[in-house]
């Protein structure tokens, strides 16, 4: 809307006009001219070019020589992004299903000035496109533009899928697969290593994504392997979906279970595997109180458990079951579960624990006694034994010359001498009973008075003694056995 005003000041005209640009009206000129009415050939003008800035306009669109509803696995597309802005846009960006589509050559992504280029797309590529560009006025998204990838029959589950089934047992198995368009031709097969059959097309149906087969095996013959493949316009499946028959019944029961690790609170179950039937298995535990109602029920896919969260002072029933497609086994045999409350086990312990400490008390002092009781006996019995009376000390033998003057050139030997009184004297030590109290202060004054006969030479006197001859050291030897035997018993 444009909003034309004029103003007459004396000689002065003034034209205003008022209206709001559009982005059409950037880069456009804008004049103004003054005409006189009265002078027909004379006017005056002025132009100046309108800057428009607002923010980005983006439109995105798939490349103009490629065909939207023909684009299969393998092909080569681009998508094109077009911007209009004031300032120019710096900044352009691009979207997969919401998310950032990076420039990675890993991938055959590349981005190239306002062109998204992608090689060998899958159909994973399939989804929604955009792409949103940034300037000073703003960031503005594109228009979303869904893209398709058509691709060939493949199945929704890979591997092979084991079923099992006994003789005579109807199962129906179903082939499930992905496709763009949707599949239109389903063909199954079956092989037991000794010739494959095409299996009749009346035995089967089929819905576009999936087909169904009705198979009762009747014989050894009748278990081996069975496939189906699809096929739609853009070509066949290329790996068949194999399903594997197998000779099936229900798992046989855990066994060997045992609980171990346990405490006030937990306790661990373990058992060992049985056969599975033919048919891959689980393992259920239940755990039952006073009803049939289980309380807990843990399945898990190896035969061991982890009980917890149980009532102290409750007795627990334990049940142990495989389980496959066909079916539970037999339980497996489990001892039942006490959890004792801390509480009254820890007051117990504390009892038993006193009464430990007190016994061993009672044992230690009884010990102590009997002890000292023996003692005592003893004492009494060595107090009530008669004493001997040690007999009088022995007479001190005559002196013998502790020289001979006949060689007053030999050196006395007077340490045999000494050597055999000692040999002596401890000889009678060891055979004399001890002597009582009252004899023990004649004896000392005995043996200090013999002591005192005995006493060394004085050393003046040594210088006038000769030595003993050698023939006469024969009679200085110590006293012979026979002889010392003798004076003991004297």
């Amino acid at each position: 809307m444009v909003i034309y005003r004029e103003e007459l000041r004396d000689n002065l005209t003034v034209s205003v006009m008022s209206f709001v640009p559009t982005l059409d009206d950037d880069g456009k000129p804008i004049t103004c001219r003054a005409e006189n009415p009265n002078v027909t050939t004379l006017n005056m003008d002025t132009s100046w070019t309108i800057n428009v800035v607002y923010p980005p306009v983006v439109r995105l669109r798939l490349g103009s020589s490629l065909a939207a509803g023909d684009i299969k696995e393998g092909d080569d597309v681009y998508f094109e992004c077009h911007v209009r802005a004031n300032p120019p846009a710096r900044k352009l960006s691009w979207l997969h299903d919401d998310r950032p589509l990076a420039h990675n050559a890993t991938a055959r992504v590349f981005h190239s000035n306002q062109s998204l280029v992608l090689q060998k797309v899958t159909r994973h590529s399939s989804g929604r496109y955009a792409c949103s560009a940034l300037n000073a006025e703003g960031e503005t998204v594109s228009n979303e533009l869904l893209f398709r990838v058509k691709y060939s029959p493949s199945c929704r589950t890979g591997g092979v899928a084991v079923v099992g089934a006994a003789r005579g047992e109807s199962v129906v198995i179903v082939c499930e697969v992905d496709a763009d368009p949707p599949a239109a031709v389903f063909k199954w097969k079956f092989n037991n290593s000794g010739e494959t059959l095409d299996v009749a097309a009346d035995r089967y149906t089929s819905n576009g994504s999936a087909s169904s087969l009705k198979y009762t095996p009747v014989a050894d013959l009748d278990y081996g392997t069975l496939s189906c493949s699809a096929s739609n316009e853009v070509g066949s499946q290329l790996t068949p979906c194999v399903f594997q028959m197998v000779a099936a019944g229900k798992p046989h029961a855990p066994r060997n279970c045992t609980l171990w690790n346990q405490t006030a609170e937990s306790v661990e179950v373990s058992c060992v595997a049985g056969f599975d039937g033919g048919l891959p298995q689980r393992f259920l535990l239940e755990v039952y109180a006073d009803s049939n109602v289980p309380r807990v029920n843990l399945s898990s896919d190896e035969p061991s458990w982890t009980v917890r969260g149980l009532e102290w002072d409750v007795r627990f029933r334990l049940v142990a079951v495989a389980f496959n497609s066909k079916g539970r086994s037999a339980p497996a045999k489990l001892d039942d579960v006490l959890f004792r409350d801390p509480e009254k086990r820890t007051a117990t312990e504390a009892q038993l624990g006193v009464s430990g400490v007190v016994g061993a008390m009672g044992a230690g002092a009884g010990c102590v006694c009997a002890l000292v009781a023996g003692a005592c006996a003893l004492a009494l019995r060595r107090r009530r034994r008669p004493r001997l009376a040690k007999p009088p000390p022995a007479p001190a033998p005559p002196a013998k010359p502790d020289h001979d003057d006949a060689e007053p050139d030999l050196i006395p030997n007077n340490y045999l001498r000494r050597h055999s009184q000692l040999k002596t004297c401890r000889k009678v030590r060891a055979d004399t009973s001890p002597t009582p109290r009252r004899h023990r202060a004649d004896t000392a004054l005995t043996s200090r008075r013999h002591r005192a006969d005995t006493s060394p030479t004085p050393r003046r006197n040594r210088a006038d003694i000769a030595p003993i001859p050698r023939r006469h050291l024969a009679d200085t030897s110590p006293t012979p056995r026979r002889h010392r035997a003798e004076t003991a018993a004297v």
